[in-house]
């Protein structure tokens, strides 16, 4: 081919294939268009043995455009480098016919191979900016090679390749057209996997809402369904106000919160129990405890936003037996009616009452609160059944006297409790 003709298949393939030109002489401003008319020249020099030469003329156009086109490649009719800057082309590297090639592109060796170092790029390849193929494999005709993939393996026809190292994925064996210079739509193989897993992810939640809905009833040995169990829910106890209504507005329709619904607003928002901590306090699971908490939420709102009167009472619980002083962050109102209804109805002193209320006394305890309390919850406070007054030998039982009044010596426990 003459040089007229390369200048003229150059303007022919730059104005085809860059939408940005406006004028035929832009195409003289191209880097591309320059480095392949000194490459033709180099080319020529290098087939005929003058390798100065050809190097010569190769270096001087590498410096003025920033693409570097070793003179001994191989390149057949129709390339385009767009943009060009930072394109290296090896010695041995052989280019089909209508190749286009993006800023970054490197068709290199691995530098563990002799002869035949460098990539073969078939006809129609397009090779995205950044990337980088490395090796003396071929890219197949068709092919596409997505911004910066790493290619270090052959390519079959017809495929794109994404990613580091480059994977292929096959585009149904079609012919991509020469004039085709979309490097942006590229198949993630990747992102396609982590997409249906999400969607496998979000089908297999679903499903197991519906089992747990499922679940709820269950068959007797009858074949009738019949309503799964309810836990009852524990409380520490009940409301001291059950009935809100709206200032000035006469009692229209009324809201029923159930008190367990109560309780778990209670602890919840007010207390500022997580929803395991709450489950755990009133014997129940999680996820029933985040039901009764929506919904209680819900009746607050309809309550407060559409001015209805709201009444607790009712539901599925059962009030604690007051005998663990720390069934809630305070100590169990249940524990403390228990006792002050002894004392006052017997008429008799604190370890007493306490014992007949069923509540254990640790007598005798030394040192820092918090960590008795601490070691009481890890169930590793020591206790002592036998801890009473010093002075009982003064004849009184410590029920017709509060302990502790120095009158008679009393303590406590005869230790700081």
């Amino acid at each position: 081919m003459s040089f007229i003709s390369h200048i003229k298949e150059e303007f022919q393939v730059i104005q085809e294939r860059d939408p940005a030109i406006k004028t035929p002489l832009e195409v003289l401003l191209y880097p591309s268009f320059r480095v392949m008319i000194k490459y033709r020249r180099a080319h020529k020099l290098y087939l005929k043995g003058h390798y100065f030469l050809a190097r010569w003329i190769s270096q001087r156009a590498a410096r003025k455009t920033g693409i570097e086109i070793h003179p001994g490649a191989t390149i057949g009719k129709g390339l385009f480098i767009d943009h060009g800057s930072g394109v290296i082309i090896g010695e041995t590297t052989i280019i089909g016919d209508n190749v286009t090639l993006y800023q970054g592109v490197t068709l290199g060796g691995n530098g563990k191979e002799t002869g035949k170092r460098h990539p073969t790029l078939e006809d129609n390849v397009m090779v995205s900016a950044g990337a980088k193929i490395i090796g003396s494999f071929t890219v197949g005709a068709n092919s596409k090679i997505g911004a910066g993939s790493v290619v270090i393996e052959e390519v079959p026809p017809n495929c794109t390749v994404v990613g580091i190292p480059g994977r292929v994925v096959r585009q149904k064996n079609m012919k991509v057209p020469r004039t085709s210079m979309d490097h942006c739509h590229l198949p993630d193989p990747v992102l396609d996997d982590l997409k249906t897993l999400q969607k496998e992810y979000t089908e297999v939640t679903n499903r197991l809402l519906e089992v747990e809905k499922e679940l709820r009833f269950i068959k007797n040995k009858k074949g009738e369904i019949m309503a799964r169990p309810r836990r009852c829910r524990k409380i520490c106890t009940e409301p001291a106000y059950d009935s809100f209504k709206p200032e000035g507005i006469s009692v229209g329709e009324e809201i029923t919160m159930t008190v367990d619904e109560y309780e778990v607003i209670r602890l919840v928002d007010l207390e500022k129990y997580t929803h395991e901590q709450c489950a755990e306090r009133m014997g129940i699971s999680r996820t029933t405890v985040t039901e009764i908490y929506e919904s209680a939420r819900y009746k607050l709102a309809d309550s407060v936003v559409n001015g209805k009167k709201l009444h607790i009472s009712g539901g599925d619980y059962q009030l604690c037996d007051g005998k663990n002083v720390f069934c809630c962050n305070r100590l169990c109102k249940r524990s403390e009616e228990s006792v002050r209804k002894i004392i006052i109805q017997r008429k008799v002193g604190a370890q007493t009452a306490l014992k007949e209320a069923g509540i254990r006394l640790y007598g005798g305890v030394k040192g820092n609160a918090d960590k008795a309390i601490e070691a009481y919850l890890k169930g590793n406070l020591d206790y002592k059944p036998e801890v009473h007054c010093t002075t009982h030998e003064h004849g009184h039982s410590c029920g017709e006297h509060h302990c502790g009044e120095e009158k008679h010596g009393c303590s406590g426990n005869g230790e700081n409790q």
